[in-house]
């Protein structure tokens, strides 16, 4: 699996301000349990670093 630091951009598409309060929840994640064999994770921001 992925070891690392998860990192994520946000960008508002709109013509509106949006301020982003410190805190502020804005994204969720969801993990799901993998049943039978699953290759390893190969890609190049393994490690939170782009190769």
């Amino acid at each position: 699996g992925y070891v690392g630091v998860l990192t994520l951009g946000i960008k508002n598409e709109t013509e509106h301000e949006f301020i982003l309060e410190k805190n502020s929840r804005i994204a969720q994640i969801v993990f799901s349990k993998v049943y039978g064999k699953a290759d390893n994770y190969s890609g190049k921001y393994q490690g939170g670093r782009i190769r």
